[in-house]
């Protein structure tokens, strides 16, 4: 997978610039961090990413997952592709990790269908491969 950011700039509000002008090519393979201080921007330009800003503000500039356009994904196609999960999560249900990971697996599923046994052996085979099966 390849993310490219281009001249990307995000505003919540007249008020808030969240994110000003960056620029950003990662590489399918690379393994990438984003560090600075709270409030830099940093979950802003994620959930951008993650095609989860659409409604929440203003915001100038491209972004691209594969070589095409966030805006020509459908929200299945992206799903297929990633997952956000933000830092703080809270959820009135308990979750095992392997049923939170599962839940990645709906965008591979028919409508109310539930997860089959392939999607059980992902799980734990991702799992595993991060070393946090047990």
């Amino acid at each position: 997978m390849k993310l490219r950011i281009e001249n990307f700039s995000f505003r919540y509000n007249a008020n808030t610039l969240a994110v000003e002008t960056f620029n950003f090519q990662a590489e399918a393979g690379s393994y990438w961090c984003f560090a600075g201080p709270n409030g830099s921007g940093k979950s802003t330009l994620l959930m951008a990413c993650a095609h989860l800003l659409e409604h929440q503000g203003q915001f100038t500039g491209n972004i691209f997952w594969q070589n095409t356009a966030l805006s020509e994904w459908s929200r299945s196609g992206l799903a297929r592709k990633l997952v956000f999960v933000p830092a703080l999560f809270q959820s009135d249900s308990t979750f095992t990790v392997e049923e939170f990971v599962l839940q990645a697996r709906f965008a591979f599923s028919k409508f109310w269908s539930t997860h089959s046994k392939k999607d059980r052996e992902i799980v734990v085979s991702s799992l595993s491969k991060v070393g946090v099966l047990d």
